[in-house]
């Protein structure tokens, strides 16, 4: 988790995994029982409380960097800007880019996509390869910087830069 200053930790496996699940369905409510589901393949007996603890754990992270976790009846919100919510900027980066390029704007379309492509990892949720959302997730968001890639790799051919894109898919490739 970026909060300006460098990188914080978001806690152990587990309640890392908790944000993550928050993050990407930030501004929506996420149940106790789908956070569970997501985060354990085998839940504790007490899992309830140490849902409870992570989330006030998660709380004292959040709040100095504008975000928060609210309580919505039986689920919890991931709230805040979402600006600082790094799978939404990349999204709308993203969308932003492909609108442009569909606009037959190159220039435009390669700003944004290069603005999205500097927030993909090629490892998206390392280390929760044993939560049950990763795998899927994972999937997604590969798809998604895939996608970047190949509309980034259309703007620069369609600036005449076709070699740079070109350099660019091999990187990839490897």
């Amino acid at each position: 988790m970026a909060d300006g200053t460098g990188t914080r930790s978001a806690g152990g496996p587990r309640q890392a995994a908790v944000l993550a699940v928050l993050a990407l369905q930030v501004g929506r409510p996420v149940s106790t029982e789908r956070l569970i589901d997501a985060v354990w393949i085998e839940p504790p007996t007490s899992v309830t409380n140490v849902l409870q603890v992570y989330v006030s754990s998660l709380r004292k992270l959040l709040r100095p960097v504008g975000l928060d976790l609210a309580r919505s009846g039986a689920a919890y919100v991931l709230t805040g800007s979402l600006v600082d919510v790094d799978v939404e900027v990349f999204l709308r980066h993203a969308a932003e880019g492909r609108s442009a390029l569909h606009a037959a704007e190159p220039e435009r379309a390669l700003a944004s996509l290069d603005r999205a492509w500097s927030l993909w990892h090629p490892s998206p949720l390392a280390g929760l390869d044993d939560c049950p959302f990763a795998a899927g997730a994972r999937a997604s968001l590969h798809t998604s910087g895939l996608t970047v890639a190949t509309d980034r790799g259309s703007a620069l051919c369609a600036l005449g830069r076709a070699d740079e894109a070109a350099a660019a898919a091999e990187r990839l490739a490897d």
